[in-house]
């Protein structure tokens, strides 16, 4: 079982879209007392390490390199059992929104 997933953070408007696609690696054993279970998990932990602003939580959801969405309910195990997200090669794509300006 691999001991790191990798994604890569995909943005589809906004002044980032002319910027190269940023790949990043988590190291699942490094982290005492966190579990990843569900790709939430991770999620969760890209906000709270401050990876992405907290405004864009409400705008990202999980890609397969293909394109289908991946709900973050499923088992980080099961995705890379299918290979996604096994390697930087192979990365599983956070895709982050546009956020709609506030009135």
């Amino acid at each position: 079982m691999p001991t790191s997933f990798w994604f890569r953070y995909v943005y589809l408007h906004g002044h980032m879209t002319s910027h190269p696609a940023v790949t990043q690696r988590i190291k699942l054993n490094e982290h005492p007392g966190l579990k990843f279970d569900r790709l939430a998990h991770v999620t969760n932990y890209i906000f709270c390490q401050g990876f992405l602003a907290a405004k864009l939580r409400p705008v990202v959801h999980w890609e397969k390199a293909c394109g289908i969405r991946v709900e973050e309910n499923v088992c980080v195990n099961i995705v890379l059992m299918e290979g996604e997200g096994t390697c930087e090669d192979k990365p599983l794509r956070l895709v982050v929104g546009r956020i709609s300006k506030l009135a």
